[in-house]
Order: C-alpha cells, then structure tokens, then sequence
C-alpha cells in the first residue's frame, strides 16, 4: 500500500533535511552510512524522499488478518461495488449500518 504518490508528490523531504534530523535525533550513523540511506530512499532520483516511500519501507507488513480485515471494511463502504470509495459511498454505508430495523 503506497502512501500519497510517488514522484513528484508534495509530500516529501529532501535527503539534506533527512540527514539533518537524523543527526538531531541522535542517530550514530557516519557520512557513507547516510549517503546510502539516502541513496535508497531516494527512489526518484531528484535528491528528495517520498512520504509514501519512506513509510512503506519503515511501516511493517500487515499480517494476513488485518489485510483480510482492512479489505472487508472497505468492501462494506464500497457500497456501489466500483472499487473507488466516494462521499456517496460512505453516506450509504453510515445510513445503513445505524438504521436498518
């Protein structure tokens, strides 16, 4: 699951900024360690990070259940079946999930 995007997303921060914080927060890493944390990060090649890239290699994989379960919470708000959640969509399932006698 990919967070906001990919290249060219507003979401993100440059490989400087990340070494800078990085170094504030105490992390104990030398100069080539960094280089290559941003190397990897850095999956666009335009020296800034992604938000979403960033919190699909720090965020650990869902276990089997939760997918299971995230994808049948979805399913019951997709009320109209078109794999696109809308404003409709939601109003439908809140309606019907608290009125239905």
């Amino acid at each position: 699951m990919q967070v906001n995007g990919g290249c060219g997303s507003s979401r993100q921060i440059s490989c400087q900024t990340l070494k800078r914080t990085l170094i504030d927060f105490g992390a104990q890493l030398c100069d080539k360690d960094l280089e290559e944390l941003c190397a990897f990060l850095n999956r666009c090649g335009d020296g800034q990070i992604v938000a979403g890239d960033l919190f699909d290699i720090i965020r650990p994989k869902l276990s089997r259940a939760r997918a299971d379960l995230i994808e049948a919470v979805y399913r019951s708000i997709d009320t109209d079946a078109d794999g696109c959640i809308s404003l409709t969509d939601v109003m439908v399932a809140h309606l019907t999930h608290f009125y239905i006698l």
